[in-house]
């Protein structure tokens, strides 16, 4: 995400949801980001605020219910980051695919068979997903200087796109532009680069989203 440097005041109260956090606590709660006939869809949201000034980093993980890996990564940082170790703010959303988390389902949302990670900025006329990206997007990810998605392989951990092998006795493919390098890998990765656009009043952001 390409944004113009800028520093966070500390000094002023943050709102996600039902948090309010201030400088020097790390404060828990959900944001409500889409609503069913029967129940409403909510994220766990963690804010740690350092006591000085500094940059926001946001910190997204389980848009794919079944990227484990990334998810007890974020939990991992929400338990061991405190307001004391750093400058600036840290904004973490442990599991961003409730729906998908909870039916154990491959890349989309079992509620339309949307991919989460693939509809920002989302849209409040869209379908759930589409729903669920534009109070993420809008929310928590425009508050970022600095975002970083965790994902990994989903429940069949489908890698393979990603993989490279040397190959010892075949010293010229690692002298090979990038995309020569492995003429022998035919799986297609499972969704193309894409550009998000968006602006705020502030700051013009723009996404590179790879996966």
């Amino acid at each position: 995400m390409d944004v113009p440097s800028r520093k966070t005041n500390q000094h002023r109260v943050i709102r996600i949801g039902n948090i309010n956090s201030r400088p020097g606590t790390k404060t828990s709660g959900y944001l409500n980001v889409a609503d069913k006939a029967a129940s409403s869809i909510a994220l766990p949201v963690t804010i740690v605020q350092g006591q000085s000034s500094g940059p926001t980093l946001v910190v997204i993980a389980g848009e794919h219910g079944c990227e484990y890996c990334g998810i007890m990564a974020a939990v991992r940082l929400i338990v061991s980051i405190t307001p004391e170790k750093i400058k600036g703010t840290l904004i973490v959303v442990p599991l961003a695919n409730p729906p998908a988390f909870e039916e154990r389902t491959l890349f989309v949302n079992p509620i339309d068979a949307v991919n989460l990670y693939a509809s920002y900025p989302g849209s409040l006329a869209g379908t759930v997903s589409h729903m669920m990206a534009h109070e993420i997007f809008s929310q928590i990810a425009k508050k970022a200087d600095f975002l970083v998605h965790l994902h990994g392989g989903d429940y069949n951990e489908a890698l393979v796109p990603f993989n490279y092998y040397a190959v010892p006795h075949m010293p010229q493919q690692g002298r090979a532009p990038s995309t020569e390098k492995l003429p022998w890998n035919r799986f297609p990765p499972p969704c193309a680069n894409r550009v998000v656009k968006a602006k705020s009043k502030r700051n013009s952001y723009r996404f590179t989203m790879t996966g």
